[in-house]
């Protein structure tokens, strides 16, 4: 039995672990609860639900022997449990880093984009190779005719 491995696993940079064990009508009461470091100040309402999930305590009410044989397997579970939770909130937090990236990196290529639009269009905001129209601003030049004879178009 590593039951010290077990905390070490349940705990995070910083934080500490409550372990109590009182006596109870039925047996032992046994709670585990982890202290989270401070939170920082900006956490988002979904941060601060995954942060009360990994604050949750484990709570065993039993008798001694059901704790001999079982405490051991039910804080491993816990702990795989919070692992796992601990593991998905930092995958969240990656894909939103990702997500940030991805829209620093849309806006610099659309600021690259206008520029060189703005570059490659001339005073009157045609293109440089377009051609200028004859006749009246704003009318499209007259249609060549079609190439091909049998071509209604």
């Amino acid at each position: 039995m590593q039951l010290f491995h077990q905390f070490e696993r349940i705990l995070g940079s910083a934080e500490s672990v409550e372990f109590t064990i009182r006596r109870h009508d039925k047996g032992l009461e046994v709670i585990s609860t982890p202290r989270l470091k401070d939170a920082p100040t900006d956490l988002s309402d979904e941060d601060a639900e995954f942060r009360g999930a990994l604050a949750m305590p484990l709570y065993v009410c039993c008798e001694a022997t059901t704790l001999d044989e079982q405490f051991f397997d039910l804080l491993g579970q816990y702990t795989d449990a919070r692992e796992s939770l601990a593991s998905t909130c930092g995958v969240i937090d990656n894909l939103r880093e990702a997500g940030k990236q991805a829209k620093t990196a849309e806006k610099t290529l659309a600021a690259g984009k206008s520029a060189s639009k703005d570059k490659s269009t001339d005073d009157d905001g045609k293109g440089a190779g377009a051609e200028k129209s004859k006749g009246n601003p704003g009318t499209a030049p007259a249609p060549s005719p079609a190439s091909n004879p049998d071509s209604l178009f």
